[in-house]
């Protein structure tokens, strides 16, 4: 919160969400009172939401495509949002011929019992998609509660998660 809210009134706006990316594109989730802003309580209620069965990792899948195409050769980086990077590994992956590509912590940094799994943490962060041709950038929730926030798909032509 103190990274963002730039006027200091104790909430993220639309504007201070463009640089918090990974907000941005999961307000939805975390403006539980529909006011298009997300205060701090409601970010820290989302967090203990995230966090609360005691589960950390999950398995990750993405889909990346261009209109209705699939995107292969593509590598996606998630990131953690700035605020969570003292907790959070970066996970990423290359995607296939069908645009899937399986997302994964690097093996040096799991447990011996986890190397060579694709799993990753929950958490937020900034997913960046380098197709070749063009750079892109997402936010993303990776919420194991949740089908889109474990099996997400990226379009690169609305620069916008779907």
């Amino acid at each position: 919160m103190q990274q963002s809210d730039t006027n200091g009134d104790g909430q993220l706006d639309a504007a201070e969400l463009e640089s918090c990316i990974s907000l941005r594109d999961s307000l939805s989730a975390y403006d539980t009172d529909g006011d298009g802003a997300i205060s701090q309580a409601e970010l820290l209620a989302r967090i203990e939401q995230l966090f609360k069965d005691g589960v950390i990792l999950t398995n990750v899948s993405c889909t990346v495509t261009k209109g209705r195409s699939p995107v292969s050769n593509a590598r996606v980086v998630f990131e953690p949002a700035p605020f969570m990077e003292s907790v959070l590994e970066p996970a990423s992956g290359v995607t296939d011929s069908s645009g899937v590509a399986l997302i994964a912590v690097a093996d040096d940094r799991l447990p011996d019992e986890l190397k060579g799994k694709p799993v990753m943490h929950i958490g937020l962060y900034e997913v960046t998609i380098d197709s070749g041709s063009n750079t892109t950038k997402f936010g993303h929730e990776v919420d194991p509660d949740s089908r889109t926030g474990v099996s997400p798909t990226f379009d690169l032509t609305s620069a916008r998660k779907q």
